[in-house]
Protein backbone atom coordinates (compact mmCIF):
# COMPACT_ATOMS: atom_id res chain seq x y z
CA UNK A 1 0.00 0.00 0.00
CA UNK A 2 1.24 3.47 -0.84
CA UNK A 3 0.70 6.29 1.64
CA UNK A 4 1.13 10.04 1.15
CA UNK A 5 2.35 12.03 4.16
CA UNK A 6 2.19 15.83 4.03
CA UNK A 7 3.75 16.87 7.35
CA UNK A 8 6.07 15.82 10.15
CA UNK A 9 3.02 15.54 12.43
CA UNK A 10 1.32 13.16 10.00
CA UNK A 11 4.50 11.07 9.85
CA UNK A 12 4.55 10.82 13.64
CA UNK A 13 0.85 9.95 13.79
CA UNK A 14 1.34 7.18 11.24
CA UNK A 15 4.36 5.87 13.17
CA UNK A 16 2.23 5.82 16.30
CA UNK A 17 -0.33 3.69 14.50
CA UNK A 18 2.41 1.27 13.45
CA UNK A 19 3.60 1.14 17.07
CA UNK A 20 0.08 0.06 18.07
CA UNK A 21 0.43 -3.14 16.02
CA UNK A 22 4.08 -3.81 16.90
CA UNK A 23 4.95 -7.00 18.74
CA UNK A 24 8.11 -8.04 20.52
CA UNK A 25 10.57 -9.45 18.01
CA UNK A 26 9.34 -7.28 15.12
CA UNK A 27 11.75 -5.47 12.83
CA UNK A 28 10.82 -2.22 11.12
CA UNK A 29 13.17 -1.89 8.16
CA UNK A 30 13.31 1.76 7.08
CA UNK A 31 14.58 2.43 3.55
CA UNK A 32 15.07 5.82 1.94
CA UNK A 33 17.36 8.75 1.31
CA UNK A 34 18.78 11.04 3.96
CA UNK A 35 16.23 13.52 5.27
CA UNK A 36 13.20 11.60 4.02
CA UNK A 37 11.66 11.05 7.48
CA UNK A 38 13.03 7.80 8.88
CA UNK A 39 14.09 9.39 12.19
CA UNK A 40 10.76 11.25 12.47
CA UNK A 41 9.07 7.88 12.06
CA UNK A 42 11.22 6.51 14.91
CA UNK A 43 10.28 9.51 17.10
CA UNK A 44 6.56 9.00 16.57
CA UNK A 45 6.91 5.26 17.11
CA UNK A 46 8.77 5.66 20.41
CA UNK A 47 6.45 8.44 21.59
CA UNK A 48 3.44 6.15 21.10
CA UNK A 49 5.12 3.41 23.13
CA UNK A 50 5.84 5.89 25.94
CA UNK A 51 9.61 5.54 25.75
CA UNK A 52 10.06 9.03 27.20
CA UNK A 53 12.95 11.37 26.60
CA UNK A 54 14.30 12.65 23.34
CA UNK A 55 14.54 10.19 20.47
CA UNK A 56 17.68 11.08 18.53
CA UNK A 57 19.13 9.76 15.33
CA UNK A 58 21.76 7.18 16.29
CA UNK A 59 23.90 8.11 13.23
CA UNK A 60 27.16 8.55 15.13
CA UNK A 61 26.37 5.97 17.84
CA UNK A 62 24.90 3.37 15.44
CA UNK A 63 22.35 2.10 18.01
CA UNK A 64 20.28 3.49 20.87
CA UNK A 65 18.01 1.58 23.24
CA UNK A 66 14.70 2.94 24.50
CA UNK A 67 12.45 1.42 27.15
CA UNK A 68 9.19 2.80 28.50
CA UNK A 69 9.60 3.63 32.21
CA UNK A 70 6.33 1.85 32.99
CA UNK A 71 7.28 -1.33 31.11
CA UNK A 72 6.14 -2.49 27.71
CA UNK A 73 7.94 -2.94 24.43
CA UNK A 74 11.60 -2.02 24.35
CA UNK A 75 13.02 -0.46 21.18
CA UNK A 76 16.44 -0.77 19.60
CA UNK A 77 16.90 2.11 17.14
CA UNK A 78 19.71 1.44 14.67
CA UNK A 79 21.17 3.71 11.98
CA UNK A 80 23.47 1.91 9.53
CA UNK A 81 24.32 4.98 7.43
CA UNK A 82 27.94 5.10 8.58
CA UNK A 83 28.40 1.32 8.74
CA UNK A 84 30.21 -0.42 5.92
CA UNK A 85 30.17 -4.18 5.53
CA UNK A 86 28.10 -5.58 8.39
CA UNK A 87 26.40 -4.28 11.49
CA UNK A 88 29.41 -3.86 13.80
CA UNK A 89 28.58 -7.00 15.70
CA UNK A 90 25.01 -6.02 16.60
CA UNK A 91 23.33 -9.19 17.82
CA UNK A 92 19.99 -8.76 16.05
CA UNK A 93 19.04 -12.38 16.80
CA UNK A 94 19.42 -11.73 20.53
CA UNK A 95 17.29 -8.57 20.47
CA UNK A 96 14.67 -10.46 18.46
CA UNK A 97 14.68 -13.43 20.88
CA UNK A 98 14.42 -11.09 23.89
CA UNK A 99 11.30 -9.42 22.46
CA UNK A 100 12.72 -6.05 21.46
CA UNK A 101 11.25 -4.10 18.56
CA UNK A 102 14.10 -3.17 16.22
CA UNK A 103 13.90 -0.05 14.03
CA UNK A 104 16.63 -0.05 11.38
CA UNK A 105 17.39 3.09 9.37
CA UNK A 106 19.35 2.45 6.18
CA UNK A 107 18.15 -1.15 6.27
CA UNK A 108 19.58 -1.75 2.79
CA UNK A 109 22.99 -2.03 4.52
CA UNK A 110 21.80 -4.79 6.84
CA UNK A 111 22.90 -8.38 6.24
CA UNK A 112 20.54 -9.99 8.80
CA UNK A 113 17.21 -10.97 7.22
CA UNK A 114 14.38 -10.84 9.77
CA UNK A 115 11.31 -12.94 9.12
CA UNK A 116 8.73 -10.73 10.85
CA UNK A 117 7.81 -7.09 11.02
CA UNK A 118 7.51 -4.47 8.29
CA UNK A 119 9.60 -2.95 5.52
CA UNK A 120 8.84 0.72 4.90
CA UNK A 121 10.22 2.51 1.85
CA UNK A 122 10.23 6.31 2.21
CA UNK A 123 10.55 8.65 -0.78
CA UNK A 124 10.35 12.38 -1.38
CA UNK A 125 7.31 13.99 -2.98
CA UNK A 126 7.26 17.22 -4.95
CA UNK A 127 6.14 19.52 -2.10
CA UNK A 128 8.65 20.38 0.68
CA UNK A 129 7.18 18.11 3.37
CA UNK A 130 5.46 15.60 1.07
CA UNK A 131 6.64 12.02 1.48
CA UNK A 132 5.46 8.71 0.12
CA UNK A 133 5.66 5.48 2.11
CA UNK A 134 5.29 1.98 0.78
CA UNK A 135 4.47 -0.54 3.50
CA UNK A 136 5.33 -4.21 3.07
CA UNK A 137 4.59 -6.70 5.88
CA UNK A 138 7.19 -9.39 6.57
CA UNK A 139 5.44 -12.67 7.30
CA UNK A 140 1.83 -13.77 7.63
CA UNK A 141 1.29 -12.42 11.14
CA UNK A 142 2.52 -8.96 10.13
CA UNK A 143 0.31 -9.10 7.03
CA UNK A 144 -2.74 -9.80 9.23
CA UNK A 145 -1.85 -6.95 11.60
CA UNK A 146 -1.26 -4.55 8.70
CA UNK A 147 -4.53 -5.58 7.04
CA UNK A 148 -6.43 -4.93 10.25
CA UNK A 149 -4.73 -1.57 10.81
CA UNK A 150 -5.16 -0.46 7.19
CA UNK A 151 -8.88 -1.24 7.29
CA UNK A 152 -9.67 0.33 10.69
CA UNK A 153 -7.26 3.24 11.27
CA UNK A 154 -8.54 6.70 10.32
CA UNK A 155 -4.90 7.85 10.20
CA UNK A 156 -3.97 5.21 7.62
CA UNK A 157 -7.17 5.87 5.67
CA UNK A 158 -6.39 9.62 5.52
CA UNK A 159 -2.89 8.88 4.16
CA UNK A 160 -3.89 6.18 1.66
CA UNK A 161 -2.67 7.10 -1.82
CA UNK A 162 -2.72 3.83 -3.70
CA UNK A 163 -3.05 0.06 -3.41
Amino acid sequence: MLLRVLSVESMRLFAGEMARVARGGDFFLLFGEMGVGKTEFARGFCERLGCGGEVRSPSFLVALEYAPPSGGLRVLHVDLFRVEGGELGLAFEEYEAEGWVVLVEWAERMSYAPSRGFALRFSFGSAPEERFLEVKPLGEDAARRWGSLASTSPVVEALRFGP
